[in-house]
């Protein structure tokens, strides 16, 4: 049993959550996702999963492009 599962077990998941910080969100890449959703859209059209990964890749990189112009 792990160090982690134990005390999990023990203080309950309110206090564990809590503790270790579970379930926080980081602000700022939220909020990046969120800006390259806006501009390209949620969704993919390629159909093999490397592809995939390259086309979302690609999405990150034109918005850093795109904002270094700026």
């Amino acid at each position: 049993m792990s160090l982690t599962f134990w005390l999990y077990k023990q203080i309950g998941y309110k206090k564990w959550a809590k503790l270790k910080e579970y379930g926080m969100r980081w602000h700022s890449t939220e909020g990046i996702f969120s800006v390259v959703k806006g501009i390209f859209g949620e969704s993919v059209k390629s159909h093999k999963t490397r592809n995939m990964y390259h086309e979302a890749k690609l999405k990150f990189w034109s918005y850093q492009k795109l904002k270094d112009i700026q």
